[in-house]
């Protein structure tokens, strides 16, 4: 084998430990990247979920208090409605006593 060819084999060799190193150094890349955008994409799910039971959890409260100031409402109309009725059954009763005089 001459010196040129001899040479020309080590560059060869040279670039092949050269680009398989590069290789090498590029997976281990790609996957780091890829561990990491699998722990954002866990970590924006985690924080979906948690935002989701938050405003779930807040719709609630509201709905809650919306139907407890139903039922004080609803409460306070019966109250009205019932002393709108002993009013009236007392001034029945009062028109029957006196004869409608």
């Amino acid at each position: 084998m001459s010196s040129v060819e001899k040479a020309f084999d080590d560059l060869t060799e040279h670039l092949s430990r050269l680009i398989a190193k590069e290789l090498a150094d590029a997976k281990d890349i790609i996957k780091r990247l890829t561990e990491e955008h699998a722990a954002k994409v866990g970590e924006l799910r985690s924080l979906r979920e948690t935002y989701r039971k938050q405003m779930a959890d807040s719709i609630r409260r509201e709905i809650s208090a919306a139907r407890a100031i139903d039922r004080e409402a609803s409460d306070e109309l019966r109250r009205e409605i019932d002393a709108i009725r002993r009013q009236l059954a007392a001034s029945t009763r009062e028109e029957y006593r006196t004869g409608g005089k």
